[in-house]
C-alpha cells in the first residue's frame, strides 16, 4: 500500500506536465546516470521474469541466468562503444528516425510498425498475463482484474509525465523489485538449510553457468552466438523501449555510464530470480510446473508483511517495464507515424 502512495505521488503530483515535445517524449535531454540506468533495468524486468527465470532455474539451473541475464553485459557493448554517440549526435527521438537518415523512409516506417506489433503483442500482453497468474496462485484475485487495474493505473501516470515520469518512477521501482528478490532469496536458502544444503539436494549441473554444445535446452553456442551476437545486441542497442532512456542523457558521457550501470545491475538477477527456481527444486521436486516454482516459494517462505513486500516487487517489475512500453509505443506511433500525416 505504501508503494502504490508512493508511485501515485510521483507519478501524478511531484513531476510536472512537459510543455515541450522533448520534454514528454525525452525529459528534456536532461536525464544522469543513476537514473537512466535504473531505468534501463527497469524497463528490462518484467512479471515474466519472476515467474520464468525461477522457472528456468527450477528446470535447467543457472544456464539460464548466464544466457539471459549476465550476457546483457557484452549485449551493452555496442550501444555504448558504437550506436549512443550516433543517437545522441543527430537528437533522434526513435530508432526507426535514424534508420531514415541511414537508409530511407521506408526502412522507417517498417521497423516502427515492426516494434510497435511486437511491443503490444509480446512486452506488455505476457507481462500482464505473468503478473495476473501470479496474484492468481498468491491470493486468487481474479486475472483479468488484476490485468485491467494495473494497465489502467500505468498508462495514466506514463500519460500524464511522459518519460520524466517513467524515469523517477523507475528509479524507485528499481529499489523495491530488487529488494524484495533479495529477501526471498535469502528466506529460501534459510528454509532449505544454506547453501551446502542446495548443493546436497539438487542435480550439480544447476549451478553450471555454460552447458555443452549438445545440451538440448541452452547450449553454449546458442548462448554466444544466438542470443549475444544476434537478439541481444538488437535488443539493447536498438529496441526502442531499452534505448529511449538512452536518448534522454545529458551527455555522452551519462547515456555511457547509465548503460555500464544498468550492465552491473544485471548481475544480481541471476541471484535473485534464478536461485529461488532453484530453492523451489530442492523442496518440491515434482512440481507440475516450472511456472509454479516463484509462486509457490513466496507462499512457503514469506510472512505475511513481507510478502507485501513481494507483491510490491512484482508491481514495480510489472509497472516500470508497463510505462517505459507505453512511453515508447507513444513516441514510434506520434514521431513516425502522426507527424508524417500532421506535421504541424
Amino acid at each position: 500500500l505504501a508503494y502504490g502512495v508512493v508511485i501515485f505521488a510521483v507519478g501524478f503530483f511531484v513531476v510536472k506536465k512537459p510543455r515541450t515535445s522533448e520534454g514528454y517524449f525525452l525529459a528534456g535531454r536532461k536525464l544522469r546516470w543513476p537514473f537512466i540506468g535504473a531505468s534501463l533495468l527497469a524497463s528490462n524486468i518484467s512479471a515474466e521474469h519472476f515467474v520464468g527465470l525461477a522457472g528456468g532455474g527450477y528446470l535447467v539451473g543457472m544456464a539460464i541466468g548466464a544466457a539471459y541475464e549476465w550476457s546483457a553485459i557484452f549485449c551493452l557493448l555496442p550501444l555504448i562503444l558504437v550506436f549512443l554517440s550516433f543517437y545522441l549526435k543527430n537528437r533522434i527521438y526513435t530508432v526507426p528516425e535514424f534508420l531514415e537518415r541511414r537508409f530511407s523512409p521506408g526502412v522507417r516506417s517498417l521497423l516502427s510498425w515492426i516494434m510497435v506489433i511486437f511491443s503490444i503483442l509480446t512486452k506488455i500482453s505476457i507481462s500482464l498475463w505473468a503478473s495476473a497468474l501470479v496474484f492468481q496462485t498468491l491470493f486468487q484475485w481474479d486475472p483479468r482484474l488484476v490485468i485491467w487495474i494495473v494497465a489502467v493505473i500505468t498508462a495514466l501516470y506514463t500519460m500524464k509525465g511522459g518519460l520524466t515520469t517513467v524515469v523517477y518512477t523507475d528509479a524507485i521501482q528499481t529499489v523495491v523489485l530488487l529488494s524484495a528478490a533479495c529477501v526471498l532469496t535469502v528466506l529460501g536458502l534459510q528454509e532449505v538449510g544454506g547453501i551446502g544444503a542446495l548443493h546436497a539436494r539438487v542435480p550439480a549441473e544447476l549451478f553450471k553457468a555454460f552447458k555443452p554444445a549438445s545440451d538440448p535446452n541452452i547450449p553454449w553456442t546458442g548462448a554466444i552466438f544466438g542470443v549475444i551476437c544476434l537478439g541481444g545486441a538488437f535488443y539493447w542497442s536498438m529496441d526502442q523501449v531499452l534505448v529511449q532512456r538512452a536518448f534522454a542523457a545529458k551527455s555522452l558521457d551519462e547515456g555511457r555510464k547509465g548503460a555500464i550501470f544498468a550492465g552491473a545491475l544485471k548481475l544480481l538477477i541471476p541471484f535473485v530470480l534464478v536461485v529461488p527456481g532453484i530453492i523451489a527444486r530442492a523442496l518440491w521436486p515434482d512440481l507440475s510446473s516450472a511456472d509454479q516454482a516463484y509462486p509457490k516459494l513466496l507462499g512457503a517462505v514469506m510472512p505475511h508483511g513481507l510478502l507485501g513486500l513481494t507483491v510490491a516487487g512484482i508491481s514495480a517489475a510489472l509497472m516500470g517495464h508497463m510505462s517505459a512500453t507505453f512511453n515508447s509505443i507513444s513516441t514510434m506511433f506520434t514521431r513516425d507515424f502522426y507527424l508524417k500525416r500532421r506535421p504541424t
